[in-house]
Order: structure tokens, then sequence, then C-alpha cells
């Protein structure tokens, strides 16, 4: 019972916060518009007791109309009644000017930011060119170098090559000439072979041919022998 009635109690303040709330967050903005001197009123009314004089462009929250006249909140916080025609939805010229002067310096601060970064772009896209530029003259003398290593490789593989034939041939000339020395070697002992046949025939027709002489010469002898052994026995 006692949080019924705490609640009870609470909920007109909490009504009156949430209208006043509603109606801040509906409020629009208003200014003057170019007048003298503008009254704010308690009621909507000329006899109604002047609250605040307002000034041409002054900022004003507009809270509610009904008719010709509608209720405002100052920048100070002063409220009361103005007749809605010294009222516009535009911003004074001098307001106009000053917020175009302020946009017109941002727009400049950001324009020279944008030129400085613009500058720093640029250089730094120059210095990548530079390096690029200057990768590309390594690369190219690379290139030349390796087409230059590339030239000698070949050339030294041509000349393996032609070494390899070469060498191939040089051994299939070794090959024949062992083979031609082979050859050669068994001609030279066929002939070593028939040298020394033909010396030892040679030497047995030296030998019977002086055996021969020898038995001429005995025979001979003999002979001689007995003809004188003839001729003395006939004497």
């Amino acid at each position: 019972m006692s949080r019924f009635l705490l609640f009870s109690r609470c909920f007109p303040v909490m009504v009156v916060v949430l209208l006043l709330w509603s109606g801040a967050a509906m409020a629009e903005i208003r200014y003057v518009k170019p007048s003298l001197e503008v009254p704010v009123r308690r009621g909507q009314g000329m006899d109604y007791r002047i609250v605040v004089i307002v000034n041409d462009g002054t900022r004003v929250e507009l809270l509610e109309e009904q008719g010709d006249w509608a209720r405002i909140r100052t920048e100070k916080g002063k409220e009361g009644w103005i007749l809605k025609r010294y009222l516009s939805t535009e911003p004074p010229l001098n307001e106009v000017v000053s917020r175009l002067k302020k946009e017109n310096r941002t727009l400049q601060e950001k324009q020279a930011t944008f030129k400085e970064r613009i500058a720093e772009l640029k250089a730094t896209m120059q210095e990548e060119i530079d390096s690029l530029q200057a990768a590309l003259q390594e690369s190219e003398s690379q290139k030349d170098e390796c087409l230059a290593e590339l030239d000698l490789v070949r050339n030294q593989y041509e000349a393996l090559q032609r070494d390899a034939a070469d060498v191939v041939q040089t051994k299939q000339q070794l090959k024949d000439t062992r083979r031609e020395v082979e050859e050669v070697r068994q001609r030279y002992l066929t002939v070593e072979e028939e040298n020394r046949r033909l010396r030892k025939n040679t030497s047995i027709k030296w030998f019977l041919a002086g055996s021969g002489v020898l038995l001429i010469g005995w025979l001979i002898g003999l002979g001689s022998g007995r003809s004188r052994k003839r001729r003395s026995s006939l004497l």
C-alpha cells in the first residue's frame, strides 16, 4: 500500500517531466525578423505585461503556436508570447554571413591541409617514381649482365660440345691406333717367328753345308790315301 501511495504521488511529477521533455524535444528554432525591438509578453495580447524585449536576429525556441501568436523561449530561459509575423525560419543575415565566413575559413583550412597533403603525396609519389626508375635501370643493367652471361654460357656450351666431339673423335682415333698397333705387333711377332725359324733353318743349312764339306774332304782324303797306297804297291 505504501508503494502504491508513493507511486500515486510521484506519477503527476513524472507526467509533467515527460510533457516538458516531449515539448522540449518537439520545439523548433526560430529567428526574430528584422525590426527594432519586439516585445515578448506573458499572454496573447497587447494588454499583457512584457517579459523581455528581443532584438533583430535573436535566436529563440518555438514552444507552441496559437493563431497569430507563438510561445517562445529565449536562450536565457525567458518564456512568453510573440506575434508570429516577427518570427522566421531563416537565420539573420549577419549570422548567415558569420556562418559563411566560418565555413569559408574551415574550407580554406581544409584546402590548405589538402594542398599540404597533395604536396606530400606528390613528394612521396616522386620518391616512388625515382625509386622505380632506379630499380628499372638496375633491372635493365642486370638484364644486360644476364644476357652477357647467357652468351658466355652458350659459347662455353658450344665449345664443350665441340670438345666433346673432338674427344669422341680422339677416342675413336686412339682406338683405331691401338688396333693398328696391335695388328703391327702381331705382324711383328709373326715376322719375328719367321726370322727365328729362318735363322734356325739357315743355321741347319750352314751346319749341313759344313758337315758336307768335311765329309767330302774326308772322302777326298780317303781316296787320295788309297791311290797313294796303290802307287806304292805298284812300285
